[in-house]
């Protein structure tokens, strides 16, 4: 997970909060990749991203307590984030999307809401960011 961080930090990766499942794996990953990033001071814990929450949450938290965040990393578990990045994208029900532990997709939208509201920019799997970060 630290060669994951060092890729992102590698892509220059800034965020400003870090939204994460308080569960042990989740809150452990978000942890190295903010102290990886130096963005310790910007990590919350939040059950909006356990794997049973309904994905619905995770948008009106960002939109009633985040909202004026422009990069926003979200750690959590599957299928709980591959339902949200489908919706967001417009797409059926996960479409098939898997997110892999420590990969990561980035997204962009105008007005984000738990419908088709999103752009896939990129998505990377951890064997790709740990060879980024490896460089």
């Amino acid at each position: 997970m630290r060669r994951v961080a060092r890729g992102l930090c590698r892509l220059k990766c800034e965020f400003d909060v870090i939204l994460s499942s308080p569960h042990k794996r989740a809150r452990h990953t978000a942890e190295i990749v903010a102290t990886i990033l130096e963005q310790t001071d910007r990590l919350q814990l939040t059950n909006s991203l356990i794997s049973h929450a309904d994905p619905r949450e995770v948008v009106s938290l960002i939109n009633d307590a985040h909202a004026k965040c422009e990069r926003i990393l979200l750690v959590g578990h599957e299928p709980h984030l591959s339902t949200l990045v489908a919706k967001l994208l417009g797409v059926r029900e996960r479409a098939n999307l898997e997110l892999k532990k420590g990969g990561l997709c980035r997204l962009t939208c105008e007005k984000l809401r738990y419908a088709d509201c999103a752009r896939l920019d990129w998505c990377l799997t951890p064997r790709q960011l740990g060879l980024i970060g490896k460089a």
